[in-house]
């Protein structure tokens, strides 16, 4: 929704705008105060009116200003919405043009989010296995306990870093990373959905064979990979033996 607005209401917007705000026509929208589209208060307990006065203050100060707020249609429900309100020059006066994106999506996107992390780790901090989860770039965003007696990373190691050149002994990461690309795309790979044996290195350097199950999860749009790895190296010996 794009509107323009003084220092005391709006006084122009596009069609979207009457959209977002459930109004009728463009004549119900002008004259109003941003506080007018919204409730009495805030999430914060911030009243409306007098914030909303202090970010048109703040914007034709500064130029620009950027912030999340709540806003109210005309049925009364609520959505939270980004908002840009940036100074602009008409008819020889200085007035504020509002960018408003409604995003509910997002945030219950982010929700989810945040709930399947919380299950995750619920379950995966019990797991006697290493739990691991990467994005599909390869960076880890998940590390369980197990993880770290495994390879010997404490969890603020690994998160957000690459997780290959870590983990897997250096003939085999340009594979991995080749197979990453795959798996941006599409959600599939080699890997994917098989029991796998491969080695692994662990923090000091000493390659030892794993067993690795990887399971690919979509969320918001993207691509993660939930892989569960054992250290099957008593195995083996006893197999040698």
């Amino acid at each position: 929704a794009i509107m323009l607005l003084d220092e005391n209401c709006f006084f122009d917007c596009n069609e979207t705008t009457l959209q977002m705000f459930q109004l009728v026509s463009y004549k119900e929208f002008c004259r109003k105060h941003p506080a007018d589209l919204s409730p009495p208060e805030q999430p914060d307990g911030s009243d409306s009116t007098t914030l909303a006065n202090e970010m048109i203050a703040l914007a034709l100060r500064e130029g620009s200003h950027r912030f999340h707020w709540t806003h109210r249609r005309l049925d009364g429900s609520l959505f939270p919405a980004e908002v840009l309100l940036s100074a602009v020059h008409m008819d020889g006066r200085q007035v504020l043009r509002a960018v408003v994106r409604d995003v509910t999506q997002h945030k219950e996107s982010e929700h989810q989010l945040k709930s399947q992390e919380a299950t995750l780790r619920t379950i995966s901090d019990a797991a006697l296995d290493a739990v691991i989860m990467m994005d599909a770039q390869g960076k880890a965003v998940h590390w369980n306990p197990a993880a770290e007696r495994m390879f010997g990373y404490a969890a603020d190691e690994v998160l957000g870093h690459d997780i290959h050149p870590l983990l897997a002994p250096a003939r085999l990461q340009q594979g991995a990373f080749a197979a990453l690309e795959t798996f941006d795309r599409t959600g599939q790979g080699r890997a994917v959905g098989r029991i796998l044996e491969l080695s692994a290195v662990r923090k000091g350097g000493e390659e030892f064979p794993i067993e690795i199950s990887l399971a690919p999860i979509r969320i918001d749009e993207s691509w993660y990979a939930v892989a569960v790895i054992r250290d099957i190296t008593d195995r083996k010996l006893a197999d040698e033996k």
